[in-house]
């Protein structure tokens, strides 16, 4: 399953990516985070990982694999659901388009593939939102 928002957001590609790679602040901004912990030094790289608690899923250990000017990606796997989340910036007029996403595969979506739906589709809208707003009010 693949879920995704796009959006603009009215402030420049650095500082959306900024915001979005330091990951330890997400509980500050995004309500959909409760907890995270840097497992290997609060510096996102290739092979960072982090221990997420997020509203409406398991704790999970995520692991960076992508970073670059564009965004980057991540990936997970609990109780057999292997997630791959990517979090994308690009200029758009005098803002930035993001593109959240996140793909999951494994034989509990066959099961839980509703209420997976369901929770995915809720946090990324949180998500949007929280990330726009925060954004906007760090650019103005």
């Amino acid at each position: 399953m693949r879920f995704e928002r796009s959006f603009v957001v009215d402030a420049p590609p650095d500082r959306v990516l900024g915001i979005l790679t330091d990951v330890e602040r997400w509980p500050t901004w995004n309500r959909t985070t409760r907890r995270v912990e840097a497992l290997d030094g609060g510096q996102p790289r290739v092979g960072a990982r982090y221990r997420l608690e997020v509203m409406g899923t398991r704790t999970a250990v995520w692991t960076i694999s992508r970073l670059d000017d564009r965004g980057f990606e991540w990936k997970s796997n609990v109780g057999g659901v292997r997630t791959v989340a990517g979090h994308d910036v690009a200029p758009e007029g005098a803002g930035t388009r993001v593109q959240l996403w996140l793909e999951q595969t494994g034989w509990p979506m066959k099961v839980l593939g509703f209420y997976v739906r369901r929770v995915a589709n809720r946090n990324l809208d949180i998500e949007m939102t929280s990330l726009a707003r925060e954004a906007s009010k760090a650019a103005g």
